[in-house]
């Protein structure tokens, strides 16, 4: 019987996409279980006062629109039905933790690069995601 029955693969279009695509639509099969895709993206922050006058929410909709449209023509290459598709920006915890809520996500997978023991300590993604996630995480290692 399978274990989970939505899976959901947080993704950014590094050289490592396609191996953790291929990962994700695998467990997915497995399990014969429905898969999403969350792209992580870091969009421009926002303006001080005193910088020069820019339209941050115009280049984020350009920003947001391009990489849909670059995450389904790479998505298109694999035959596997994919059930949503959303974004991650901003704070990346939350993100992740409201669109896990949102779509019912039993399964999050995730890549895993391997950083220096400094790396480690100043810079863990994945710490506070692993600590607040509400359901299971699958942590792929794509250095190796």
């Amino acid at each position: 019987m399978p274990q989970y029955q939505h899976i959901m693969l947080a993704v950014n279009f590094d050289e490592n996409a396609n191996i953790l695509i291929e990962k994700a639509i695998q467990q997915s099969r497995s399990e014969q279980a429905s898969l999403s895709v969350i792209h992580v993206e870091y969009l421009t922050g926002k303006p001080y006062n005193g910088m020069f006058d820019t339209n941050t929410q115009k280049t984020n909709l350009i920003i947001e629109q391009s990489s849909n449209d670059a995450m389904k023509k790479l998505l298109a290459n694999y035959c596997h039905p994919i059930e949503s598709y959303s974004q991650c920006h901003d704070n990346l915890t939350t993100s992740l933790t409201e669109a896990v809520k949102k779509y019912k996500i039993d399964l999050l997978i995730l890549g895993h690069h391997r950083h220096s023991w400094l790396g480690e300590m100043l810079t863990s993604v994945s710490e506070p995601v692993i600590r607040k996630m509400p359901c299971d995480i699958l942590l792929i290692k794509v250095d190796k």
